[in-house]
């Protein structure tokens, strides 16, 4: 049997006990350790010393049955277990228990396990436990800027995750919605996870940019952006085969989102094929109809929280300036995510907090799908989108080609994380 170990176990202080126990589980002994079943969820204890303990849990891949090692218990401690949640556990009552026989673990005690990598021991935990393959295990082990393209599925957010958990300090993660916000808090906190030497903090992009001012009127949604597409069809025919959709993408995604503000109509022209979801012969209607949807937007008192970040690029970039030189105080890592659905997915925006002055973000780590990463940041892989204060501060001298193609030179690395 293989045994896995929680990138976090810390075997301190039982490193030869450990060996001595991974060596009779992978033997397919659970005699000489004393593997027992805990009352609590699918746990088992195996026996480390006279007083520690080793918590266990049993994972499947297809056919296979897998150790996972996730805690040392130090002096029967039951209480203070991460994972048991204060759980009470009677250590006599376990001794009493019948010998756990490997043959014998039910389906229903073992934790589905998408993937298995070949040979690495190592594995990581969130809501479930993750074994990261090549690609992302060499991701997680970069030194941030990193530019994170993949598709849907491929584990941009487990990844985004672990590399933020490993940071110190203020660290904030950004994206889309608040729903999304609150479903990677919760993968993060999952099983009792905490870092002492770190705070995390997870918004929205509204709610980041409530942190400078809370934006008058009401943000626009999908369904008044369609009213308002269709009483515009008749223009809109000039963009061919263009959905009410696309277009809102198109205005949010790359009219909207480049960091120096809303692209003017010569700027937007002058995209190639890959940075925007338009022909180059639509452009000109588009950009027309832009002007329209600022127009629109004033007059019904709705705002679109882009542009609404390219309106606050003072206020953020003169408290920036004004505590640039307490940065060593500031905010260690940001991770955004980017996507290229609406209103779902995430769309990356790192900000100085107006609510937290002295602190400037230092490294970061924006993901993404491919069209969503090069939409927002103008095909431009080492720069930041819309962002009040800090946009085009990753890469200082980007050079690309006009089909938005990332040249070597660029500082952040764009790494694809594709997996069927």
């Amino acid at each position: 049997m293989r045994l896995l170990q929680y990138k976090d176990l810390d075997l301190r202080r039982v490193r030869p006990a450990f060996a001595k126990v991974c060596a009779a589980i992978q033997a397919g002994d659970f005699k000489s350790p004393d593997v027992k079943k805990l009352h609590v969820g699918g746990y088992y204890r195996a026996k480390l010393d006279h007083s520690n303990r080793l918590l266990l849990q049993f994972a499947r891949h297809g056919g296979q049955t897998v150790c996972l090692a996730l805690e040392v218990i130090e002096n029967h401690a039951y209480e203070k277990s991460r994972f048991l949640r204060g759980a009470p556990v009677d250590e006599s009552k376990i001794e009493h228990q019948p010998d756990t026989d490997p043959a014998a673990l039910l389906a229903t005690d073992a934790t589905p396990l998408r993937w298995l990598h070949a040979t690495r021991a190592e594995f990581e935990l969130l809501d479930k436990p993750i074994v990261f393959d090549d690609e992302q295990e060499a991701v997680r082990r970069l030194p941030a800027p990193v530019v994170l393209v993949g598709s849907a599925g491929s584990g941009k957010t487990a990844v985004a995750l672990a590399k933020l958990r490993e940071a110190s300090g203020r660290v904030l993660y950004v994206t889309q919605s608040a729903y999304l916000a609150q479903s990677a808090r919760a993968l993060y906190d999952a099983h009792g996870y905490d870092n002492p030497s770190q705070e995390a903090e997870f918004l929205s992009y509204r709610e980041l940019l409530e942190t400078l001012r809370v934006p008058p009127g009401r943000e626009v949604s999908f369904n008044a952006f369609c009213g308002w597409f269709d009483r515009h069809r008749v223009a809109a025919k000039a963009l061919g085969d263009v959905d009410a959709h696309a277009l809102f993408e198109e205005f949010r995604g790359v009219i909207g989102a480049q960091p120096a503000g809303a692209l003017s109509l010569p700027d937007y022209l002058t995209l190639g094929p890959r940075q925007s979801l338009l022909a180059p012969e639509a452009r000109q209607a588009a950009h027309a109809l832009f002007d329209r949807y600022r127009h629109w937007l004033a007059e019904t008192a709705q705002f679109d929280l882009n542009l609404v970040a390219h309106a606050w690029r003072p206020l953020a970039q003169g408290v920036f300036r004004l505590h640039r030189h307490r940065r060593s105080a500031g905010l260690d890592r940001r991770a955004a995510r980017a996507g290229a659905g609406l209103p779902e997915d995430s769309r990356p925006v790192p900000a100085v907090r107006r609510l937290e002055p002295d602190r400037a973000p230092q490294l970061l780590l924006l993901g993404g799908s491919q069209d969503a990463v090069l939409a927002r940041t103008g095909g431009r892989c080492g720069a930041a989108p819309a962002t009040p204060g800090l946009a085009g501060q990753l890469s200082q001298h980007p050079s690309r080609d006009r089909n938005g193609e990332c040249a070597a030179e660029d500082q952040a690395r764009p790494l694809r994380l594709d997996r069927p």
